[in-house]
C-alpha cells in the first residue's frame, strides 16, 4: 500500500471529526499534529515488522521462536509455529495481505499439533490458541477457526476435575496428559487467562464443552476468594477451591484474571453479570487499598503481601489504566466509579515515564 502524506493523514481530523472530548484537553492544530506524528510511528513499525518476518521467513520459517541477532532457531516451545500464530492479528491489523495468506496457508498445510513434550498450558493458550481465534474473527476464513478446535480438542483434557477445574500448568498435546510445573498448586493467572479463548470456539462451533470447562475453572477462582474481590495469586482446587498464599498483585501471576473478567461480561454482550459483579469488587478494593501515588504524583498500583503492602509496581500491571477506562466506559453508568478513569489515565502516565 502507499504511504500517505502526514498532512493527508492528519486532514480528515482537521475537518471536524475529532470526538468533543478530545477538543476539551488538545486543539484541532495539536491533534492534527499528533495524527501526523502517529502515522509516521505506524509506517515505521510496520516496516520493522516486515523486517522481522523475512528473516524468520527465510532463516526459521515454522519455527516457534527466532533469535534476531544472530539469526538461528531459538527455543522449542510447542513445535508449532508459535512466532506464525502470535503474529496472526497484528499482520492482519497492519494490513499486510501477502504475509498473512503465507501464514495462512502455514497454517492449513503445515501446522501441527503433535509436540510429544509437555508445553505451557497458559502459553499455549494465548499465543496459539489466541493467536488462531483471533486469526478467525479478524478474516473470518474457516480454517483458523478448524485448527483452533482441532488444538482446544487436545487441551481440554487437562482441565482437571480433581483440581475443582483448574487446568494442568502443563500438558503433553499429543496424549492430553497434565502435570505441575514449577509452583505446587495453581497460579491464578494461568487459571484465569484461557477463558476468552475456549468460549469463542464454543460460540463459533455451537459446542458448549469448551466454555464449560474455561468457565469451571473461573467460577473455582471466584469460590476460592471467599467472597473477596482480589485474590491472592496461590491456588489450590484440592479438595475444594481455597488460596495457598496472601499475595496480591496485578502484575506477574496475578494481571490477567481482572482483565478477563471485565472482558468475559462483555464477550457474551453483558448477559452474564456474575462476571461484572465480581470485577466491580475487586475494583472497589484495588482502588481503597492499592492505588497509592509516589512523592513526586506518579499514580501506581501496589501489591499487598500478609496483609502489609509492597510499595511496587510490575510494568505488567500497566494494563490496568486501560483496562480501567475500558470498564468506565463500557459498564452501566450507573454502575461506574468515577475514579476509574482518573486513576487509569494517572497509572497510563506512570508507566509511560517508565
Amino acid at each position: 500500500a502507499k504511504k500517505p502524506t502526514p498532512a493527508a493523514a492528519a486532514a480528515p481530523r482537521a475537518t471536524g471529526e475529532y470526538p468533543a472530548e478530545w477538543l476539551k484537553h488538545f486543539t484541532r492544530e495539536e491533534l492534527a499534529a499528533s495524527a501526523a506524528e502517529a502515522d509516521r510511528w505506524r509506517w515505521g513499525a510496520r516496516k520493522t515488522f516486515m523486517h522481522a518476518w523475512e528473516g524468520y521467513k527465510k532463516q526459521a520459517w515454522g519455527k516457534d521462536e527466532f533469535r534476531p541477532v544472530s539469526g538461528s532457531v531459538g527455543r522449542t516451545w510447542a513445535n508449532c509455529g508459535l512466532q506464525i500464530l502470535d503474529a496472526l492479528s497484528t499482520i492482519w491489523i497492519m494490513e499486510l495481505n501477502e504475509p498473512f495468506d503465507e501464514a495462512t496457508k502455514w497454517v492449513e498445510e503445515s501446522l501441527r499439533f503433535d509436540y510429544t513434550g509437555l508445553v505451557s498450558f497458559f502459553e499455549i493458550t494465548i499465543r496459539a490458541l489466541g493467536g488462531l481465534v483471533s486469526a478467525h474473527s479478524l478474516s473470518g476464513r474457516e480454517v483458523y477457526l478448524r485448527r483452533a478446535k482441532e488444538l482446544a480438542d487436545k487441551m481440554l483434557p487437562a482441565f482437571d476435575d480433581s483440581m475443582s477445574g483448574f487446568p494442568w500448568t502443563q500438558v503433553n498435546l499429543k496424549t492430553g496428559k497434565g502435570q505441575k510445573g514449577w509452583f505446587s498448586g495453581t497460579v491464578l493467572s494461568e487459571a484465569g487467562t484461557v477463558q476468552l479463548e475456549f468460549r469463542y470456539i464454543s460460540q463459533h462451533t455451537g459446542d458448549p464443552k469448551y466454555a464449560q470447562a474455561a468457565d469451571k475453572a473461573m467460577r473455582s477462582i471466584v469460590a476460592a476468594s471467599g467472597g473477596k474481590g482480589l485474590v491472592p495469586w496461590g491456588l489450590s482446587g484440592k479438595p475444594s477451591p481455597h488460596t495457598i498464599n496472601q499475595h496480591i498483585t496485578f502484575g506477574a501471576m496475578g494481571d490477567s484474571y481482572y482483565e478477563y473478567l471485565l472482558k468475559m461480561y462483555l464477550q457474551t454482550a453483558k448477559t452474564e453479570p456474575e462476571w461484572k459483579d465480581v470485577w466491580k469488587k475487586a475494583m472497589r478494593e484495588m482502588m481503597e487499598r492499592l492505588i497509592l501515588k509516589t512523592r513526586g504524583g506518579l499514580t501506581y498500583v501496589a501489591e499487598e503481601n500478609n496483609g502489609r503492602k509492597k510499595l511496587k509496581m510490575d510494568h505488567l500491571a500497566c494494563f490496568v489504566g486501560g483496562m480501567l477506562v475500558y470498564g468506565a466506559r463500557t459498564l452501566p453508568a450507573a454502575e461506574v466509579d468515577p475514579q476509574w478513569e482518573p486513576a487509569g489515565a494517572g497509572i497510563t502516565e506512570t508507566c509511560y515515564q517508565m
